[in-house]
């Protein structure tokens, strides 16, 4: 079967126009890869030396950022804080939640990994009791 050299340039021409249509957007829209991380990456709270007992409730909003979907996530401390064990998609966020229970520790680390295992820490600090 014979092709004219004019419907080949045609099909060669459409070719480069599909290609060159590609792309544009930012590096999340594009594909490109977007380093795991947080926002905000440290988190803290206020507990009086010797205090067992804390207020319970919301402690802080988290955004995770890059990296690919879903995530999940690793609690270190769940007597201290509650988190979801899953976030499905990049720019979601969770909320840390106090259990009541205080704790002396230096910090609690919620490790967030994703599909590719990347990792990313967000510390939870305890602050002094004076901090504002």
């Amino acid at each position: 079967m014979k092709y004219s050299s004019s419907l080949k340039c045609v099909t060669v021409l459409a070719g480069v126009l599909m290609l060159a249509s590609c792309g544009g957007g930012d590096d999340n829209e594009a594909g490109s890869p977007v380093a795991l991380n947080l926002s905000p990456s440290s988190i803290g709270w206020k507990a009086d030396p010797g205090e067992t007992t804390c207020a319970s409730g919301p402690l802080d909003e988290v955004f995770i950022n890059g990296g690919v979907g879903p995530y999940t996530i690793q609690n270190s401390s769940k007597t201290i804080v509650t988190v979801p064990d899953k976030v499905e998609n990049r720019g979601d966020s969770f909320v840390v939640n106090y259990t009541g229970n205080c704790t002396q520790e230096g910090g609690i680390t919620i490790t967030i990994v994703d599909v590719k295992k990347a990792q990313v820490v967000l510390t939870i600090k305890n602050l002094p009791a004076d901090a504002t």
